[in-house]
């Protein structure tokens, strides 16, 4: 329930990621088809982080939701500490 009620504060992130209390980097995730760089925007004073995809079209790139979720967890929050630590340069 906790996710999904903060659902709708995807977009107010994705539309203010250059703001201060908005933390973003690229990392590359080892998927099926290999390594595929995404977005990550982490709201960290509330615990809420958004990962978007970059998909070329012929129209320019988008950008796709691959999820978007609460850290409720210390482990989680580490791991993304840990993400953040080893992001593309």
């Amino acid at each position: 329930m906790d996710r999904a009620a903060r659902l709708p504060w995807a977009k107010p992130i994705t539309d203010n990621e250059t703001t201060e209390p908005v933390l973003v980097w690229e990392f590359e995730e080892e998927t099926r088809n290999g390594k595929i760089p995404r977005t990550y925007l982490w709201l960290r004073d509330w615990d809420y982080v958004v990962i978007l995809e970059k998909q070329a079209k012929s129209k320019g790139d988008i950008f796709l939701l691959i999820t978007s979720f609460l850290v409720d967890a210390p482990g989680k929050r580490k791991d993304l500490e840990s993400r953040y630590d080893r992001r593309l340069k």
